[in-house]
């Protein structure tokens, strides 16, 4: 049987695996937030060259599975671009922050505990 310290630090540990994962979110949203004008170029770009294109069989499979790729991102785009990047940037930060001293303590307590 495991006495008190070592369930609380699996406990942390556990915790620990939660927020990296909150954290790694947080960045991905950001980091998509920072780059949602690029995408929209590059939808815009594609979708002109495929319009572009006369020699495209509209009806053919491949073609309407383009389109609806292209629908699909720009509903992302549209998405990201109307969330608000200061909300964004303060949860990726606050997430690191939280992350940083939970491991931290973690490293702490088990430093203490290797003595």
């Amino acid at each position: 049987m495991r006495n008190a310290a070592e369930l609380t630090l699996a406990a942390l540990k556990s915790y620990q695996a939660y927020l990296q994962k909150v954290s790694d979110k947080a960045k991905k949203i950001a980091d998509e937030a920072l780059h949602v004008g690029s995408e929209m170029i590059d939808i815009h770009e594609e979708l002109s060259a495929f319009i572009k294109d006369t020699s495209k069989d509209i009806d053919d499979p491949s073609n309407i599975k383009k389109i609806a790729s292209l629908k699909a991102r720009s509903a992302r785009t549209e998405k990201v671009r109307k969330m608000d990047m200061v909300d964004l940037f303060d949860k990726d930060s606050d997430a690191k922050l939280e992350l940083e001293l939970l491991t931290a303590e973690i490293n702490r307590i088990e430093y203490g505990r290797s003595l």
